[in-house]
């Protein structure tokens, strides 16, 4: 997968975002593999120079068991929702991401001196073992936790889609994207709770955040163009080539 730096972005923040995409397919692959309908078991592949390339919208039985290439859209089959939150991926999207950061204070030291900013942080900071305590406690737990919510099922056209395959196409895209959402999409108790600003969600003053404050944040993967893909058809399934 790939992630595009915003311009004047620092070395720093395009890390994070790799990090960020990284870790999102690495979660949508465990979730598929522990929700999904398993998928039939491996069928002894017809591997061929030149795959044929088929339309995606029908399944040939004719090349069931035969290594062919595809192309055209990879959807889920219903959007991922944050159901606590209220927030839903657009139509097609293949994982919606929450994630949550809390202010905090963070300590840097230099020999004997030591510096307190507040950062926001998607992390626990353990404030117990600052040299100055007093004055920089942080909270011990988050009242939100990120999470990552992802489609029922995948599929390219009429072929259900393999985890091990959509991973490999997650990888090459160029995802995940942020997703806005404001304050008035939240049930009644959470829109009490957030403002939003520059689609993110705020408790407390966006201007000034003080400590224990939240934000929350979203990215949607896919839908995904494919352009041109192999996998082995088995059944109504597409699915990774074996290796070599």
């Amino acid at each position: 997968m790939s992630v595009r730096a915003n311009r004047g972005a620092t070395p720093a923040q395009v890390l994070v975002g790799i990090a960020l995409a990284a870790a999102i397919v690495a979660l949508l692959w465990i979730g598929w593999r522990q929700s999904a309908e398993p998928a039939p078991e491996p069928v002894s592949a017809t591997t061929e120079a030149s795959p044929p390339t088929v339309p995606s919208d029908r399944i040939d039985p004719a090349n069931q068991g035969r290594l062919i290439e595809v192309s055209g859209q990879l959807r889920g089959t219903d959007p991922p929702r944050d159901e606590q939150f209220g927030i839903r991926a657009q139509a097609g999207a293949i994982g919606l991401m929450r994630g949550v950061e809390m202010r905090q204070w963070e300590e840097s030291c230099a020999q004997d001196s030591c510096k307190y900013e507040q950062v926001w942080s998607g992390e626990l900071i353990d404030s117990s073992g600052f040299r100055e305590r007093q004055g920089h406690q942080n909270p011990q737990r988050s009242p939100f936790d990120g999470q990552l919510f992802n489609a029922a099922e995948l599929r390219l056209g009429a072929f259900r889609f393999d985890p091990e395959l959509a991973a490999q196409v997650l990888f090459d895209d160029d995802s995940p994207v942020p997703l806005p959402v404001r304050a008035s999409q939240l049930p009644p108790n959470l829109a009490a709770t957030f403002s939003d600003r520059e689609g993110m969600l705020y408790t407390g003053d966006p201007e000034h955040p003080a400590v224990g404050d939240v934000r929350v944040r979203y990215h949607v993967v896919g839908p995904i163009e494919v352009s041109s893909l192999r996998g082995v058809q088995d059944g109504q399934w597409l699915k990774a080539p074996p290796p070599h």
